[in-house]
């Protein structure tokens, strides 16, 4: 599970920031795994909505795709477990493959697995994919670094002047987010060289995702003000994080975001995954998008144009 492997990398230190809480609850929508009772998490969705995460069911872990309602298992040959963790336009889904002897990066496309192993580390594992096939995640062995597959080749990735580095999403412009730790995790997100830093006005905030508009989502856990290890949900925009509220669940964690503003995580009282929809503009908006789009096109269509020499 990425939290439980989350937690293993980093110690979470409290800072002495202040948090501002939401004064009304997002909108949103819980969804249960049908049939019997498991802890379920969303980790990543595509534009067109689908869903992809894991179970956990007597201590087996199993990806899943969710779509459209319906659920779909995903487990590699000969694996003891998976988790499914991101998923791009093309339907192509990413993910790690558990063995005992450590994991494996898993990729699913047209029904079919493959796996890859960094070399030199224990464990392999797939965090996201955009939609140019450009895959991100981590490797660990002694240390834990940053690894970018494409191309069919990989590459590691570390922030300068820290030993571990976990890298969770990437965009179409090939920005990554990911964290780093020394004491307690600085969330970052990169170009490709250098790591800009997440603003600190909250406490330790984990990123997990990342959109085309360069939106992150991630979760903080507020140590200091709530020793039972409460974790709020947050989207940073620019500079500014706004806290994620949900009515009657106390503890969240956003992990994905698509481009058209649906954000999915988990919550830890129910351990049910959540779909928020507050980012997505209203229709009036789209409307009024739209139209101002219409009427540019005409403006620029009636323009004479400058004659050509």
């Amino acid at each position: 599970m990425r939290l439980t492997r989350v937690l293993a990398l980093i110690a979470i230190t409290p800072l002495l920031f202040s948090l501002t809480q939401k004064a009304s609850a997002d909108s949103y929508t819980l969804i249960r795994y049908p049939g019997r009772p498991v802890y379920m998490q969303f980790e990543g969705i595509n534009d067109a909505g689908t869903i992809v995460g894991e179970i956990i069911d007597n201590s087996l872990e199993e990806g899943f795709i969710y779509q459209q309602g319906s659920f779909t298992l995903l487990l590699p040959p000969g694996s003891t477990g998976s988790i499914a963790y991101g998923i791009n336009n093309s339907g192509v889904v990413v993910g790690e493959a558990l063995y005992p002897y450590g994991a494996s990066g898993f990729i699913w496309s047209g029904g079919k697995f493959a796996l890859l192993s960094a070399p030199g580390y224990r464990d392999t594992v797939f965090e996201g994919i955009n939609n140019s096939g450009e895959i991100v995640g981590w490797g660990s062995a002694s240390s834990t670094k940053g690894l970018v597959y494409a191309n069919g080749g990989f590459t590691t990735f570390q922030c300068p002047g820290y030993l571990d580095t976990a890298l969770n999403g990437v965009n179409d412009s090939g920005q990554i987010v990911g964290f780093t730790s020394s004491g307690y995790p600085q969330s970052f997100v990169s170009s490709g060289t250098g790591c800009q830093f997440l603003p600190q006005n909250s406490l330790a905030p984990l990123a997990l995702g990342i959109n085309n508009a360069g939106e992150v989502v991630g979760y903080y856990q507020n140590n200091s003000n709530n020793p039972g290890g409460i974790q709020y949900s947050f989207l940073l925009s620019g500079s500014t994080y706004r806290t994620l509220s949900y009515s009657n669940q106390v503890s969240t964690i956003a992990i994905g975001l698509n481009n058209r503003g649906l954000i999915v995580g988990t919550t830890l009282d129910d351990s049910v995954g959540f779909i928020d929809d507050t980012n997505v503009p209203e229709p009036t908006s789209l409307v009024l998008m739209s139209s101002a789009l219409v009427a540019g096109a005409l403006r620029r269509i009636s323009q004479p144009r400058r004659n050509q020499t």
